[in-house]
């Protein structure tokens, strides 16, 4: 059975990072996530989706959904779920997003490095399209989801499946990591209830995980510190290798097109950039307030 540490509230981490120092660029052109990787199966050390192979954090990861999907630059998107398991129960499960084939265009900027509500962050870029942030915080989860990959369940349907429900509080580490040509968007959640916590119920800014309430609380305060040292040596492989070799040139990518025409990226329509934060909210990459507060901001500039 699948199981992982980081759910203990001590331990060392173990990132396996002579293999996994770099995503390794594969030859151009999108390759289908689908063709490479099958529900199911359980990775060790690092995982490898389409051009990259990415690290993972200690312990073993079963595939639970896969996803794939083209944004409005036809690019292809994919996302894989894994999830480990202490017994039967779901110890930590992991999101992770990243772009199937290179693009000129670059992305939509994650809020995640802007943010100031949470535990911690930690930011050495976050401009334009270049961002390089990760940080800590807890989530707080609904009972069932409406997310459908494109193979396998969304985290909560897997659970039931099981005969368990999904945990309403959860801790995570969200790493983002893009520039013009890539974007990676990795979250690795854990489940403090394996470590003695009672599972919260109740909203997110009225969780005793909360920031501007932990203090009350030395023991999760502690846990925090604690995952939060297992989580930098993930950060510190995925960066300092580099996301992808072979990156797009930024300044190729600006000059003039054949025949003297720029070239010049669209901005999102208003329905495009509320798809995107729709998709982002059903796939649990930011919480319900977070996507209320955007799309009153989006909808404000109308």
């Amino acid at each position: 059975m699948p199981r992982t540490g980081w759910g203990k509230p001590m331990g060392r981490m173990a990132v396996a990072v002579a293999a996994v120092a770099a995503l390794v660029s594969m030859p151009a052109g999108a390759e289908s996530i689908l063709d490479k990787l099958t529900l199911d199966s359980v990775h060790t050390g690092s995982i490898r989706i389409g051009r990259a192979t990415v690290p993972l954090p200690e312990g073993e990861w079963i595939v639970t959904a896969l996803n794939e999907a083209k944004n409005t630059s036809n690019s292809v998107l994919a996302t894989v779920t894994l999830a480990s398991f202490a017994g039967e129960k779901l110890s930590g499960y992991i999101t992770i997003d990243l772009n199937a084939d290179m693009s000129a265009s670059g992305w939509t900027p994650h809020q995640f490095c802007h943010r100031t509500d949470v535990y911690f962050i930690h930011k050495d870029a976050d401009y334009g399209n270049d961002q390089a942030c990760w940080g800590v915080n807890h989530y707080v989860f609904d009972k069932t989801s409406t997310y459908k990959p494109t193979q396998g369940k969304n985290i909560q349907a897997t659970l039931a499946g099981r005969g368990q429900t999904m945990p309403s509080t959860m801790i995570y580490a969200l790493y983002r990591l893009s520039d013009r040509s890539n974007y990676l968007t990795y979250a690795v959640h854990v489940n403090p209830a394996l470590s003695g916590f009672a599972d919260e119920t109740g909203k997110w800014a009225d969780s005793s995980w909360h920031k501007d309430l932990i203090g009350a609380s030395p023991d999760k305060v502690a846990y925090l510190e604690a995952f939060k040292a297992k989580a930098a040596p993930l950060y510190a492989a995925m960066k300092d290798g580099g996301l992808y070799t072979g990156r797009a040139d930024p300044a190729a990518a600006a000059k003039p097109a054949p025949g003297g025409a720029s070239q010049t990226t669209a901005a999102p329509s208003v329905e495009q950039r509320l798809t995107t934060l729709k998709d982002l909210h059903d796939r649990q990459v930011i919480t319900p307030a977070e996507y209320e507060a955007k799309r009153k901001e989006i909808l404000g500039g109308l």
